[in-house]
């Protein structure tokens, strides 16, 4: 009896996201809107000539919109259709109130919204398609939790991946936690389930025992690879000397709130930077911030004062986003010239309705520069995005620089995204309205910043010593 309960909560039961909607509408009006104000859409479509692709994959998402009727399904193909974009910023978040929980820590209430949520065990729906590749036991690259791919059809997926346990307080055994799809290339996509439930379509890769989904998240055959490639790199701001030759910098943020603790790190050790050749920036994790993070290192990577901006950026005028532009413009102004200065702004973009605003390079004048050091290593991993993307470009300006690592997360061609709720979904998406545009012609949204040094992945625990090696090995 207690058995039949437990099954008929499990099958019976779901939270919100189970209710049906009428997808194909809630698909043509988002549609409608990234078509009309979408800053990539306006380069990736229009500017690159994709009229058509666009096209038959917009068909193909709303032929699909037609079949679905959850919600849970129809925001999974909304995650598909943005995938179109090579708009990193493009992302789905749940309307205000729609979860009771406010933060990780109110875990009583994460378990009652997420428990319910539909389990599929081990059964098994054949979609006539195999992947032994594929299909199995997959270990998180930290070893935290894992998954069983399965063959299980549905409207977006032709295999899904189970959680093989409780992983509280988001997951819960036999909860689906990815949907894959062969395309019609062969190649495979993803829709990721964040512990929120806000999905990510990506690209997915199988490669002898490792999957790679996206960039960023990795999967290995056995606990034990995982568990070995577990990173033991601090995310706190620090600072130490390794040698009487080297020093290190640890900047796990640039987030604007604590631009006055780098500046703090920076003026306190500022001696003894100064009496090394060698300086290592490690910017691993760094998820980006604001630009005014990053000014106290300026003086110390550059070897001239006067610096060119590797990129400039440019605002698509739609009459959607030029009212978000006028609406907001004093939202963060703090003085009457403040202001004024935003008020100009919009007068500018006034008259470029439908189009793109023009845009132009310039440089910048540093009001000193320190001779030592005389080398400085940035390391980045895949985990680097927008705002430190952005610095890395603007440090490899510099004669001192080197960067090692791994590419970073290809997270910057497009910004100053603003909200727009789609009627029908609990959701609001997040519409980029800015684009940028690199003097040197660099296309690397979701590629990402190559380094100079490429590091074995598998050893990243030792990258902080491979990277004095090769310093003082220079020296």
């Amino acid at each position: 009896m207690k058995l039949f309960l437990m099954l008929a909560t499990v099958l019976l039961t779901s939270n919100l996201i189970g209710q049906n909607c009428d997808c194909l509408k809630s698909m043509q009006f988002l549609e409608k809107e990234y078509e009309n104000n979408l800053a990539s859409y306006q380069q990736e479509v229009i500017e690159y000539k994709q009229q058509k692709q666009y096209q038959q994959y917009k068909n193909l998402i709303n032929q699909t919109a037609k079949k679905i009727t959850t919600t849970k399904d129809c925001i999974g193909l909304v995650a598909r259709y943005q995938s179109f974009f090579r708009d990193e910023h493009l992302f789905i978040s749940y309307n205000d109130g729609f979860y009771k929980f406010k933060s990780n820590k109110d875990t009583a209430l994460i378990k009652q919204t997420f428990i319910t949520d539909t389990r599929l065990y081990n059964q098994k729906t054949k979609s006539g398609i195999t992947n032994k590749a594929l299909e199995g036991v997959w270990y998180f690259q930290d070893g935290s939790f894992a998954v069983n791919i399965i063959n299980n059809k549905s409207f977006n997926r032709q295999w899904a991946a189970i959680m093989v346990a409780d992983n509280f307080p988001f997951w819960f055994k036999g909860q689906i936690k990815m949907e894959f799809i062969e395309n019609a290339d062969k190649t495979l996509g993803c829709i990721y389930w964040r512990g929120s439930r806000s999905p990510k379509y990506m690209k997915a890769i199988v490669k002898d025992s490792v999957l790679l989904i996206g960039k960023q998240y990795l999967f290995y055959r056995t606990k034990e690879q995982a568990l070995n490639q577990k990173s033991t790199l601090s995310n706190d701001l620090g600072f130490k000397q390794l040698s009487p030759h080297t020093n290190y910098l640890r900047i796990p943020d640039f987030d604007i709130s604590i631009y006055k603790k780098i500046d703090s790190i920076v003026l306190t050790n500022l001696k003894s930077i100064q009496s090394s050749s060698n300086l290592i920036i490690d910017l691993r994790n760094n998820g980006g911030g604001g630009d005014r993070s990053y000014l106290a290192l300026l003086p110390l990577i550059f070897d001239t004062t006067i610096i060119p901006s590797p990129m400039t950026a440019s605002v698509f005028v739609s009459k959607g986003n030029f009212n978000y532009y006028n609406n907001t413009k004093f939202e963060n102004a703090q003085t009457k010239q403040d202001s004024l200065e935003e008020q100009q702004y919009v007068d500018k973009l006034k008259p470029y309705l439908g189009k793109f605003e023009p845009y132009k390079f310039s440089k910048d004048t540093l009001n000193f520069v320190y001779h030592y050091p005389t080398k400085v290593a940035l390391i980045t991993n895949r985990w680097c995005a927008s705002s430190t993307e952005g610095f890395t470009l603007l440090a490899k300006e510099s004669n001192k620089i080197i960067q090692f690592g791994e590419a970073t997360g290809g997270i910057v061609s497009y910004g100053d995204w603003r909200e727009i709720k789609i009627p029908g979904l609990p959701i609001w998406v997040g519409c980029t309205t800015k684009k940028m545009i690199f003097f040197n012609g660099a296309a690397i949204e979701s590629i990402g910043i190559k380094p100079d040094v490429q590091l074995n992945p598998d050893n990243e625990n030792s990258w902080i010593e491979e990277v004095q090696q090769y310093l003082e090995k220079k020296n």
